[in-house]
């Protein structure tokens, strides 16, 4: 069974929203972050515990440890420009789930999922639907103490009232063992 594929909920984290308003400049999203600010459609960034990326023009998503996420919103409201933008804390609207297997598993359940799932693949941060349901994806990066492994990690973000259908319709694919 090495092209078993498994899905587990992951630790919450904290999520914030970052909407501006359109051809703002980005920079002091990362002034009040403390990170070296880069931009990249659909590219997912990270400095230490703290992830950033942009599915669209002017939305960025901000992903840090839960505990955090408070103190960060505060920051990020201080630092915006005034008018400019809007910075939501949006942890409890998602679930996050964690997919494991090789290649070859992910791009089964990704042609079975979805049409565009498998880009993450190649290492875009994508938002898009399966089914009915909305889904943010990503590749994980793999810890400094990971040894080399033909496992790849995806982290998944549904939306968290419609969490246990997406299991269920997962179930329904066949796509993930136990879903």
């Amino acid at each position: 069974m090495a092209d078993r594929l498994r899905m587990h909920s992951a630790p919450p984290r904290a999520l914030l929203s970052v909407r501006l308003v359109a051809g703002s400049a980005t920079h002091w999203i990362g002034e009040a972050l403390g990170v070296h600010w880069q931009t990249g459609l659909r590219q997912r960034h990270r400095q230490g515990a703290i992830g950033w990326w942009s599915g669209a023009p002017d939305q960025w998503w901000i992903d840090a440890p839960a505990e955090q996420g408070e103190a960060l919103a505060r920051a990020l409201e201080a630092a915006m420009p005034p008018g400019e933008a809007m910075v939501t804390e949006v942890s409890d609207a998602w679930v996050t789930f964690h997919l494991s297997g090789t290649t070859g598993a992910l791009r089964d359940f990704f042609e079975r999922a979805g049409p565009v799932g498998a880009q993450v693949l190649n290492g875009d941060c994508l938002a898009t639907r399966f089914g009915a349901f909305a889904v943010t994806l990503f590749e994980a990066e793999a810890g400094a103490a990971d040894p080399p492994s033909p496992v790849r990690r995806i982290e998944l973000r549904v939306e968290r009232p419609l969490a246990k259908s997406f299991e269920q319709w997962l179930a329904g694919l066949g796509a993930v063992p136990g879903a």
